[in-house]
């Protein structure tokens, strides 16, 4: 174990400007038209581009604030310092530790929370910089808006407080202190200007358009206050379209019920057949129960669908009120709202398909009578309520209801592209999975819901209130919750990520209550709850080697697509298609796991790459070379996990049992660039879990997959009363899980040397109440340990992996654990292989366990398999306080 310490000097550049290379690696987007602060750059930063054999940065952790540690990859780095420019101050900064293609450096504690450009310099040879705290604006929303006052017409069916509102969405938008934000609006033509920012915090901004926008392509640009022309994100594209063209007119149904024969249905489908006739209109129904609106027996498809091209609007007279004990039916008050509800013989499909532009549901109850069946191939047979196949549509302050356990989804968006759909003040009710967002659909906001309770039958884990494959999704201001612990009623799960790789999420502000653990259930041995789960069955992609690269490509060598698969797989297709030929949905990346780059990754353009040659999203800031090795994977990546409350067990006369898996936040393979910050979390298992895991091919003709994660970051969290014990998710009982690896799966291989992770951060914590505090490497877990609901001790779990023999150049690479303060734990910090060049800096840590150090006191450290954890990195006298 190696302890170091810090030397900071604040002063001003001590080098002529033109040992300072400008910044001009197209990483710094240029200020919009007129919005200019600058004539020229500040002094002391040149114009001459930097020497070939400078020392240079490859990738660095995007958000680190003054006392927080910079992680940097790159080459050349050995005995190299930085020079910080931060908002017009300058520092220089010697680091903490440096070899040739990393470093960690501590931002100085004087800094300002602002914008910074580092150089790296050896001797009086500097290196191009990087942006450290720039505004990224990832995506924003919506990726539509009408034209006419550019408010709402009521076909855009916006909520009250969103009228008028562009968001962006990404890190770095708001800096801690008085920095104030903008956004600018570029308009067609090419001019810009600032509008009125109206909501802000680092992840997002919310800005007020002008009235009278005409159609056309806009775009957005965020700044965060700090960093003057350097200050700007890249833009963010939206939409003015003309609004579509809509009918106001009323086709009320209980005038139809004499021609239908006092049939419901029939009723239904008369007055959506004489709306379709007059070119839209609004289907209204009256405060009463609607029955058999659908029966779907086996092989009968009568869902009622709502024609293309045809501006339709369901609308009732409101939820009503209901009971859910025995009948949901049961304490129904006629008058009270508009309810809907199938016959009991409905096995599957929809009872309504959305496919029109614009259209839909709002102010009724929809239930679902009848009993589980097989899912059929069509998804649409796997959906008991409501398809939405159409862009820019709504259901409105509706309530779905599964009136007997199902494992089907009652809500499933199946528009792909830009669907601009949205969910708002709804409830769900007993539902498998209340809402699927189907794998290439974009921007659906799920707003204002509520999502309660579930029947399930023994131990299972598809009890999701939303689960998605989708990008651009916004998840906020939700409620979810169980119903009925003795009767089953629960929910396992708030979110769920599965057959999809979800990217691009913004999933805040929710509160999760009662969700998952509850082992008072009759018939269920025990639950699971990973409340935000990011996680796939199977894993995609592959390791390769590097023919060459430069500007934004990479050619790979297909003749060994895969250096860990037990036959070779020609590689162009694998990454394009599944086996049956359908285009793969989400994002993959590149990433540089070990030579020249390493650290590095960058999304594929699917497009516009050809055979081994990919063409990725932006240049290479240090380009790989033959002697490179990249893993190439789909991925989840820039999702945000923020201000949402999970507590699983409000109940504190229910004891949660530690063998049943419930997490917070988990994070399963594939990860790069999520936030996970300021939630709160009580009465879990685990807090926040990264798992990292290797695996062999699954299926015939699969290839083999070696998974990284990288440049994650969990901060500012508060935790209580985590109890650790997650079934067979972990090893040991642990506060926040870093990785693991169990026998079940492939384990590591020993002939590859090469980067699994790099650059996740841990900083800010707080935290109370903990068998253990963290977890951080790989430990391998026998057999008896396997298995929901029980649970073994450390030494029959906590051994380190043996298939795993540690090196400098492989492994879990420069994880940050700092400034977090974590007390009420019976074990402090365990360490094991592969964490490699880890840092454990200013953290307080108070164990009040009986395990003890050297000198007797309660240890804060543990390590499993000491010589194979790899130059950890202490501050001195900061790894705990008094307590150990």
């Amino acid at each position: 174990m190696v302890l170091a310490g810090v030397v900071l000097n604040a002063a001003a550049p001590s080098t002529s400007a033109a040992e300072l290379p400008p910044p001009d690696d197209l990483v710094l987007p240029a200020p919009p038209p007129g919005l200019a602060t600058w004539d020229s750059p500040p002094d002391g930063i040149g114009s001459a581009p930097a020497r070939r054999d400078a020392p240079a940065i490859g990738a660095i952790s995007k958000l680190t604030l003054p006392d927080e540690t910079l992680v940097i990859t790159g080459e050349a780095l050995d005995g190299a310092r930085l020079r910080l420019w931060a908002d017009g101050s300058w520092f220089d900064v010697e680091p903490l530790r440096s070899a040739n293609d990393r470093m960690q450096a501590v931002v100085p504690a004087e800094a300002p929370a602002a914008i910074m450009l580092v150089w790296p310099l050896r001797d009086q040879t500097a290196g191009r910089p990087i942006r450290v705290n720039g505004p990224e604006a990832w995506w924003n929303w919506p990726p539509r808006v009408h034209a006419e006052g550019n408010a709402d017409d009521g076909s855009h069916h916006r909520d009250e407080d969103d009228e008028r509102l562009v968001r962006l969405f990404g890190r770095g938008l708001k800096l801690p202190g008085d920095n104030r934000p903008q956004v600018a609006l570029l308009h067609p033509g090419g001019t810009a200007e600032t509008i009125a920012v109206v909501d802000a915090n680092p992840y997002h901004l919310a800005a007020r358009l002008p009235e009278g926008l005409p159609a056309g392509h806009y775009q957005l640009q965020a700044h965060n206050g700090s960093g003057g022309d350097w200050g700007w994100s890249e833009p963010v594209g939206f939409e003015v379209v003309e609004s579509p063209p809509r009918s106001d007119t009323v086709f009320a149904v209980e005038e139809y019920r004499d021609n239908a024969g006092d049939d419901d249905r029939q009723a239904i489908l008369l007055a959506i057949e004489d709306a379709t006739a007059n070119g839209g209109g609004v289907i209204q129904f009256d405060a009463r129960h609607y029955r058999d609106v659908i029966s779907g027996r086996q092989g009968e498809r009568d869902t009622i669908v709502l024609p293309a091209e045809v501006p339709l609007v369901l609308r009732g007279a409101g939820m009503g009120n209901f009971s859910w004990r025995d009948n949901v039916l049961e304490g129904w008050e006629p008058g009270s709202g508009t309810l809907l509800s199938s016959a009991d013989s409905h096995e599957r499909y929809p009872i309504f398909e959305l496919r029109g532009r614009g259209q839909r549901i709002e102010h009724m109850t929809i239930v679902v009578n009848g009993e589980s069946i097989q899912a059929g191939p069509d998804l649409e047979q796997r959906t008991s309520a409501v398809t939405l196949r159409g862009p820019d549509q709504a259901l409105t302050r509706a309530r779905f209801i599964r009136a007997r356990h199902c494992p089907h989804w009652l809500v499933l968006s199946a528009d792909r592209g830009a669907a601009h759909q949205q969910i708002n003040g709804c409830e769900f009710y007993h539902a498998a999975s209340a809402i699927w967002i189907l794998p290439g659909s974009e921007h659906v906001r799920i707003s204002g819901c509520r999502f309660l309770g579930h029947y399930r039958e023994g131990r299972s884990t598809d009890a999701n209130a939303v689960f998605s494959g989708a990008s651009r999704l916004i998840l906020e201001r939700n409620h979810f919750t169980s119903v009925d612990r003795s009767r089953g009623m629960i929910l396992g799960r708030t979110f769920l990520s599965g057959e999809g790789y979800t990217s691009l999420a913004y999933l805040a502000h929710n509160h999760s209550e009662d969700v998952g653990s509850h082992p008072a259930v009759p018939g269920i041995d025990a639950n699971t709850s990973e409340q935000y789960l990011f996680h796939v069955s199977t894993t995609d992609g592959g390791m390769h080697q590097v023919v060459s690269a430069g500007g934004d490509r990479i050619e790979l060598d297909a003749g060994a697509a895969n250096m860990l698969a037990d036959s070779v797989v020609t590689m162009p297709w694998r990454y394009r298609f599944d086996r049956d030929g359908q285009p793969r949905d989400g994002d993959w990346v590149v990433f540089v796991a070990a030579g020249r780059g390493v650290g590095q990754w960058r999304l594929v353009d699917r497009e516009q790459s050809r055979g081994a040659v990919l063409k990725v999203n932006r240049p290479w800031r240090i380009e790989p070379d033959a002697g490179s090795v990249v893993i190439v994977q789909r991925a989840f990546r820039n999702n945000i996990v923020h201000a949402n409350r999970i507590n699983a067990n409000p109940d504190p006369s229910v004891v949660i049992d530690s063998g049943h898996k419930s997490v917070g936040v988990f994070w399963w393979i594939s990860c790069f660039d999520n936030i996970t910050a300021d939630n709160r979390m009580e009465n879990l298992g685990v807090g926040v879990g990264l798992s990292l895991l290797t695996r062999l091919a699954l299926l015939p003709g699969e290839q083999a997959g070696d998974m990284a994660n990288a440049w994650n970051l969990t901060r500012d969290n508060r935790f209580d009363n985590m109890i650790g014990g997650v079934g067979d998710a972990a090893p040991v009982p642990l506060f926040y899980s870093d990785h693991h690896i169990g026998d079940g799966w492939a384990g590591v291989r020993e002939d590859f040397d090469h980067w699994r992770s790099v650059g996740n951060q841990f900083r800010g914590n707080r935290g109370r109440g903990a068998e253990a505090l963290l977890h951080h490497g790989w430990m391998r877990f026998d057999e008896i340990g396997v298995g929901l609901g029980r649970r073994g001790s450390y030494e029959q779990h906590g051994q380190p992996n043996i298939a795993y023999r540690a090196g400098p150049d492989k492994g879990m690479v420069m994880s940050v654990i700092e400034n977090n303060d974590l007390s009420g734990a019976g074990r402090g910090v365990l360490m094991a292989a592969p964490a490699n060049w880890t840092l454990l800096r200013n953290n307080r840590l108070r164990v009040d366990g009986e395990n003890e150090n050297a000198d007797g006191e309660p240890a804060a450290i543990e390590f499993y398999g000491e010589d194979e954890v790899v130059e950890l990195l202490m501050d001195p006298g900061l790894g705990a306080d008094d307590d150990g």
